[in-house]
C-alpha cells in the first residue's frame, strides 16, 4: 500500500506542477510544497483539486485492477479547433499542444500488500521524476496561446477493453473511442522522453509529446 501510495502522490503532483509550468492557471493560485524532498507546487483551487483528485482515485481503481497503461494531461489551445473527419462523421476537437504521458506497467505489483519494492529506492526514482518535471519546462516551446485548457484521459490496455471499468468508475468517468475521441497531437510533432523506470513490481516511463508551434 505505501507504494502505492507514493506512485499515486506523485500522479498528483504531475498534473498540478504541470498546469503550474505550463501557464494554464495563474502562477498565484499556487502554493509551494515539497514531495520527496522536492519543491512542487500545489492549486489551492477547491474545485481544480477534487476534478485531479477524482482522476487520481480512478488511476488507482485502473492499477488495482491491473489494467492502467497510461495517465495523460493534456495541454489543449482554446483558440484552435481542429476538424478530422472518422467513419463519415466530422469531429471538431480543441488542438492539442502537449500530452504529457506517464505510461504505466506491472501495476499490480505496486498495489500488492507485499510490494518487493523498497520504499526509499522508490521515493529516490520519484524524486528523478519530479527533477525531471522542473527541467522539461525549458525543453519545451513557450505556449503563444493565450487561452490554454486542459483535460485529463485514463488509458486501459486494449486487451481489457470489454472489461475496463467498474460501476461506480462509469458514473465518473466517459468511455471514449482510441480512433476518435481521445486527445491526439495533429501534424508536426517530437516526443521528448524525461525519465523512465523497469523493475519487478513497478514500471514507469514519462514523456511529452510536443505539437510543433508554428
Amino acid at each position: 500500500a505505501g507504494v502505492e501510495q507514493a506512485v499515486l502522490e506523485f500522479v498528483r503532483a504531475l498534473v498540478h506542477h504541470v498546469l503550474y509550468t505550463r501557464r494554464v492557471y495563474p502562477e498565484e493560485t499556487f502554493e509551494r510544497r515539497r514531495l520527496f524532498d522536492v519543491v512542487v507546487y500545489r492549486s489551492r483551487h477547491p474545485e481544480l483539486c477534487e476534478y485531479i483528485e477524482q482522476a487520481v482515485h480512478g488511476l488507482a481503481e485502473l492499477m488495482r485492477q491491473g489494467v492502467a497503461q497510461s495517465f495523460v494531461v493534456l495541454i489543449l489551445d482554446g483558440s484552435t479547433v481542429q476538424t478530422q473527419r472518422f467513419g463519415g462523421v466530422e469531429l471538431h476537437n480543441l488542438a492539442v499542444l502537449e500530452r504529457f504521458v506517464l505510461e504505466l506497467s506491472n501495476t499490480t505489483g505496486a498495489t500488492a500488500s507485499t510490494s518487493p519494492y523498497d520504499s526509499e529506492a522508490l521515493e529516490a526514482q520519484l524524486r528523478g521524476f519530479l527533477l525531471k518535471l522542473h527541467v522539461c519546462n525549458s525543453m519545451l516551446a513557450p505556449s503563444k496561446s493565450a487561452d490554454v485548457s486542459f483535460s485529463i484521459e485514463l488509458h486501459v490496455r486494449a486487451s481489457e477493453g470489454d472489461a475496463l471499468l467498474l460501476d461506480n468508475m462509469r458514473e465518473r468517468w466517459i468511455e471514449c473511442d482510441a480512433y476518435s475521441e481521445v486527445g491526439t497531437v495533429h501534424g508536426p510533432s517530437r516526443i521528448v522522453p524525461l525519465k523512465s523506470m523497469y523493475t519487478p513490481g513497478l514500471g514507469m516511463q514519462l514523456l511529452v509529446h510536443e505539437a510543433k508551434r508554428s
